[in-house]
């Protein structure tokens, strides 16, 4: 996994307001085969579908070991 300061660089970098960062608690870059990997595959559908995560175009979450979501 990169550092979260390199992602977060990356993320602040992006030339949108229109974006948001999600860390996924016990999740790893094979989050789609890990237990967790309803969260991916929600955010995705929805931000193709309607633009947002969490009902949010904007912002930092975090998606626990329960799947709930919250702000950071």
């Amino acid at each position: 996994m990169a550092p979260e300061p390199l992602q977060r660089d990356l993320f602040a970098d992006l030339g949108t307001a229109h974006k948001v960062f999600v860390t996924v608690d016990c999740a790893s870059h094979y989050l789609v085969w890990e237990n967790q990997h309803m969260v991916l595959l929600r955010a995705a559908a929805d931000w193709l579908r309607e633009g947002t995560f969490a009902a949010s175009s904007t912002g930092s979450f975090v998606v626990d070991t329960e799947g709930h979501v919250l702000p950071e």
